[in-house]
């Protein structure tokens, strides 16, 4: 087995691109009128005689915070895009922000299903935790989630 291929594919995960996208596309112009709403206060401030600063001020910054809520939730969703799962015959393999992270099952140390309860609705999750400590969470974002979990569980045995 290879530092960066655990085997032959067994199965493939992403998540489910259509809410990133829709984060993107509502997300992505909130920021935008933020940062041009902060910017043209402040030129305001600094060219105009007469701007109220007790005003001025606090809309700026609030420009500000829905700029950098935007562009924080466009650059996670464009990340997450990225972002893949795979299940091979000797190991896990996760693909985030152009690294691959490779972990052979017999690093392991436990598997744990939860549920988690979200605006009334119940949503799955999956902790995978790994003799070193680190852990890896999974839930219903990826498309087979279902599928996914049990071949965690198996440790990649169909």
């Amino acid at each position: 087995m290879g530092a960066d291929n655990p085997g032959p594919l067994t199965e493939q995960f992403r998540p489910r691109r259509w809410t990133k996208l829709l984060t993107i596309f509502f997300f992505g112009p909130l920021g935008l009128a933020g940062l041009v709403g902060a910017a043209t206060i402040v030129a305001g401030i600094l060219l105009l005689p007469d701007v109220p600063l007790p005003l001025a001020l606090p809309l700026a910054g609030l420009g500000l915070v829905l700029a950098g809520v935007g562009a924080w939730l466009v650059f996670r969703s464009w990340m997450w895009l990225g972002h893949w799962v795979e299940i091979r015959e000797e190991g896990i393999a996760r693909h985030w922000s152009g690294r691959t992270e490779v972990r052979p099952w017999n690093e392991i140390a436990e598997v744990r299903a939860w549920m988690v309860e979200i605006k009334g609705r119940e949503m799955p999750h999956l902790t995978v935790r790994f003799q070193d400590g680190s852990k890896w969470e999974f839930d219903d974002e990826y498309l087979g989630y279902d599928r996914l979990a049990k071949l965690i569980h198996s440790r990649g045995r169909p």
